[in-house]
């Protein structure tokens, strides 16, 4: 029996062995976590832009009571509109890239999707640290951090 068992623990550690040489060789099997990635900040960016289109007004008296004492006050209308923008051009990238991993439209593409997710995440957490909302700055920095594993992934 023993004999048995050492071939069949032998047998599995080269089946474990082989596919993970497979997946360190063929890198496209990598890619999905990275397409993970962007179907997340699709999500993300293109939910909370649509949101803040549809629902105008009251995200804008919110926001203006979340900035209402920090240094922002007296451009509260031009940053949200201008982070509305940047949240929508960055889900719009993100879909873009989406769609390059079946239909090459960009080689590049990615990697601007994620610089945006970047600047888009930096304007967030700049805003939640101005406003001392310490724990959305915090929930922002995991966004972040999914980034950043984005950027490592794209860069395999």
């Amino acid at each position: 029996m023993p004999l048995i068992n050492l071939m069949f623990f032998s047998y599995i550690k080269f089946i474990f062995i082989e596919f993970m040489n497979e997946l360190i060789e063929n890198s496209h099997l990598l890619s999905f976590p990275l397409f993970c990635v962007f179907v997340y900040f699709f999500i993300l960016f293109f939910q909370s832009s649509v949101d803040k289109i549809l629902n105008w007004n009251s995200e804008l008296e919110w926001i203006k009571s979340h900035f209402g004492k920090s240094i922002f006050k007296s451009n509260i209308l031009l940053l949200f509109f201008t982070l509305t923008l940047l949240e929508l051009a960055t889900a719009i990238l993100c879909l873009l890239s989406i769609f390059n991993f079946f239909i090459k439209i960009y080689d590049p593409l990615p990697f601007f999707a994620l610089f945006f997710n970047s600047c888009t995440l930096i304007c967030l957490f700049l805003g939640q640290r101005v406003a001392k909302d310490y724990q959305g700055a915090v929930s922002i920095s995991v966004y972040f951090i999914i980034n950043l594993i984005g950027f490592f992934l794209l860069s395999i």
